[in-house]
């Protein structure tokens, strides 16, 4: 019998054996990621609670730019929205364009937003005047 022949049929008889193995233990660690996934989904909230506080306009800024290369660029416009919160701190929101041009800076104020994404800016007399 040639060595070779004999290796091969080593290589052969492992890879016979261990392929069906090595399946069944990906196939079972896969699923325990799965089930670990599912069980941390079902404990935590699925979707985060909106916040709603009184809110202030005071700043407004149009962040314009081009991506892309020379023969494919693509023109982008961003509406940044900082609002002063009544508790003294200060958020920044990317607002779609129609919001944006229907506010002004010293507009007041509910803003609603979920993690920091803006939602909503309603009217509403949150501030008082010395603010």
């Amino acid at each position: 019998m040639n060595w070779g022949n004999l290796l091969a049929y080593v290589v052969i008889a492992f890879l016979g054996s261990a392929a069906p193995v090595g399946f069944v233990v990906h196939y079972w660690i896969i699923k325990s990621k799965q089930k670990r996934d599912l069980d941390a989904m079902e404990e935590s909230d699925a979707l985060p609670e909106p916040e709603l506080v009184p809110a202030q306009v005071t700043e407004m800024k149009i962040d314009r730019y081009y991506t892309g290369g020379r023969k494919s660029s693509v023109y982008h416009e961003d509406f940044l929205v900082t609002f002063q919160l009544e508790d003294g701190g200060a958020m920044v929101c990317a607002v779609p364009g129609e919001v944006y041009y229907t506010l002004n800076v010293g507009d007041s104020g509910m803003l609603l937003y979920i993690n920091g994404n803006f939602i909503d800016f309603g009217e509403g007399n949150a501030f008082d005047t010395a603010m």
